[in-house]
């Protein structure tokens, strides 16, 4: 038994001082630690390349499968002639011309008359091109034409009236006179020519011509102060003072509008021996306008015949200063000063 434990002993001193040598001579060279690690890294790094490898090369076989793949489908869809080489279809474009796939003739027809009058040879009608087309013109809808309506009596009238004062303006008192007639003959009732055609009839002394006119168009405008007036002219060129003067006070019409009025009013009072009613026209005349010396003159003659001496002379000398008088008024009026 114990020789056994020696042997035991002995082996295990023998283990432990073999290893305390392995270990000294290890740490001494560091030989045995080198041997142990060497390939460790070569190992590792071969490991990973074939790892990067096997990627790749499964990578790569898969884009080459899907290109495959796509390639397939879009050859299924093209047309045959698409893949052929271009030297073969530029073979086919020679021996086949485009003229040969043209259109039947009757699609073709205005072009192909457009080529006959340019004198175009048909074997190069696909350098030739096309003619204009020709735009057919919009044809425009027609508007109704508007009948103008005719003019009314009152416009005729009054284009009548204007172009004879016109003439009248322009020193042609018969031309005038004959294209109122005209038209008088065939509108007697109107007014407005009326009174014109009157006007240059008194100036001719025409009264019954006048009067003749006159009176169916007082039957239609008897308040027309114009008309009143040229009517009470004739009255009072036929010596009818009285119904001239009747006339005038019928109607009242505003001096500003109607000066002519008054002033003939006036005139007619006097003539009539109603002195009163003229030096009352005249005073309206004045209150209106100072300025006028005639008008001054003429209320001092209705003064001077109804003998208010001092006013008629009151009434000459302002006519007189005035300035706005006549050469043979004003002569007058000095005749009368030193009389009164």
């Amino acid at each position: 038994m114990s020789l056994v434990n020696d042997m035991l002993n002995d082996l295990d001193d023998r283990r432990s001082q073999k290893a305390r040598e392995e270990v000294n001579l290890d740490w001494m060279t560091g030989q045995k630690q080198t041997s142990k690690n060497k390939w460790l890294m070569p190992l590792m790094s071969f490991v990973v390349i074939a790892i990067f490898v096997a990627i790749a090369v499964a990578v790569f076989r898969y884009q080459n499968t899907a290109n495959q793949e796509a390639m397939d489908k879009l050859a299924a869809i093209a047309p045959k002639q698409q893949l052929q080489p271009v030297s073969e279809l530029a073979v086919k474009l020679a021996e086949n011309p485009v003229v040969k796939k043209a259109a039947p003739v009757q699609q073709v027809v205005p072009v192909a008359e457009a080529l006959a009058e340019a004198k175009t040879p048909i074997d190069n009608i696909e350098t030739v091109k096309p003619a204009p087309e020709k735009k057919t013109p919009v044809t425009k809808v027609a508007q109704p034409v508007k009948t103008p309506k005719p003019l009314t009596l009152a416009q005729r009238d009054l284009i009548a009236s204007q172009q004879a004062k016109k003439l009248l303006r322009n020193n042609q008192p018969l031309k005038a006179e004959e294209e109122l007639i005209a038209f008088m003959r065939d509108n007697p009732l109107a007014i407005r020519s009326g009174k014109v055609l009157a006007t240059i009839w008194l100036s001719q002394k025409n009264y019954r011509q006048a009067e003749q006119l006159l009176i169916p168009l007082g039957d239609v405008a008897p308040r027309d102060i114009e008309l009143i007036i040229i009517q009470a002219r004739l009255y009072f060129s036929l010596k009818q003072l009285d119904q001239s003067m009747n006339l005038l006070l019928s109607e009242r019409p505003a001096v500003s509008k109607h000066t002519d009025y008054y002033e003939l009013l006036g005139y007619v009072a006097r003539s009539n021996q109603h002195y009163d009613y003229s030096v009352q026209s005249y005073r309206t005349l004045l209150e209106y306008d100072a300025s006028r010396g005639d008008w001054w003159v003429g209320m001092a003659i209705a003064l001077d015949l109804q003998g208010k001496n001092k006013l008629a002379k009151e009434a000459y000398r302002r006519g007189i200063e005035s300035g706005r008088i006549s050469q043979s008024l004003s002569d007058y009026a000095r005749k009368r000063i030193p009389s009164l």
